[in-house]
């Protein structure tokens, strides 16, 4: 498929890590570049449920849920993924990401728990 998307989705995950594990985990953030660079996995876009869930992997095993519903609300922006059938299986999981967090976010509110307490990040 398109070597193009999958530059996207490096990139993607790229600024990801350095937005949120760069400074705070200098030694997990060396980690994950490694997990999204040392392979053509993710360069070589295959828009299959295979990549997708490689992906989600990715996200799962690095980012906390809040992180990751902020960096699905980016890629679910990006325009080479708007007609892409592929995408689709991962766009379900990234809404149901977000709203996920929508909803742990709304009930921290309304409850008026304090972050520091929660086991959820």
């Amino acid at each position: 498929m398109s070597t193009i998307q999958g530059a996207l989705v490096v990139s993607w995950l790229e600024r990801g890590g350095w937005r949120f594990l760069r400074d705070s985990q200098p030694d997990t953030y060396q980690v994950f570049l490694l997990h999204i660079g040392a392979t053509d996995i993710l360069k070589q876009y295959k828009g299959t449920k295979v990549y997708w869930f490689y992906v989600q992997a990715i996200l799962d095993f690095f980012f906390s849920a809040t992180e990751r519903a902020e960096m699905c609300a980016e890629l679910m922006r990006v325009p080479e993924f708007q007609n892409d059938s592929g995408f689709r299986v991962f766009l379900d999981a990234a809404k149901a990401e977000i709203r996920c967090q929508e909803l742990v976010s709304v009930i921290n509110q309304s409850a008026g728990i304090r972050a520091s307490l929660r086991s959820v990040g």
